[in-house]
């Protein structure tokens, strides 16, 4: 036990000691009022440095989003192989004739519009399926579901003349090659 030769009094009201009295009783961690008021003191002293830190939720959700938009473009990647992978063993009715549904409309090379944010749309003609020419484009127009969309594209890159490129967005871009 420390040796303590040095005294502070502190004075307080009766309803403050009766308080601190009825916590002590209620708590088990302090023995008398002497070691509480020593540790509060403590722990006032090493917290009083700290600053309160509050982020922002904003910030957050930023953050994730940001760390999983390379996740995200990895799954499209293996949706996109699977599909492939799917359309080699499987053949429906249904994807060989969506499939050249789709080949009939693919634009060439030249045609497919510069984008600049990758997001979302929905096509409402067959000039904007074109323009953007990704599976999701593809699944609007057609109104298929995006699993279908993308087996029949996979099944339409069995032809020499169909390709893709890949957007800085990990997004496929279809397209003929001409002259195939």
């Amino acid at each position: 036990m420390p040796d303590r030769t040095e005294f502070v009094g502190v004075r307080l009201t009766e309803t403050e000691r009766e308080m601190f009295e009825d916590y002590l009783e209620e708590t088990v961690e302090f023995q008398s009022l002497s070691q509480f008021f020593r540790t509060a003191a403590r722990r006032h002293i090493t917290t009083s440095d700290e600053q309160e830190v509050s982020i922002d939720p904003e910030d957050i959700a930023r953050a994730v989003e940001d760390a999983l938009s390379g996740v995200y473009a990895r799954l499209e990647k293996l949706d996109d192989q699977l599909a492939e992978l799917d359309a080699s063993v499987t053949s429906s009715d249904e994807i060989q004739s969506l499939t050249h549904e789709i080949m009939a409309q693919l634009p060439s090379k030249e045609e497919l519009v510069d984008v600049t944010e990758m997001e979302p749309m929905a096509p409402d003609s067959v000039e904007s399926a074109r323009q953007l020419s990704t599976v999701d484009a593809w699944a609007s127009y057609f109104d298929v579901d995006v699993d279908k969309a993308r087996r029949a594209l996979a099944r339409a890159q069995e032809f020499p003349d169909v390709e893709f490129r890949e957007s800085r967005f990990g997004t496929r871009r279809y397209y003929k090659e001409e002259g195939m």
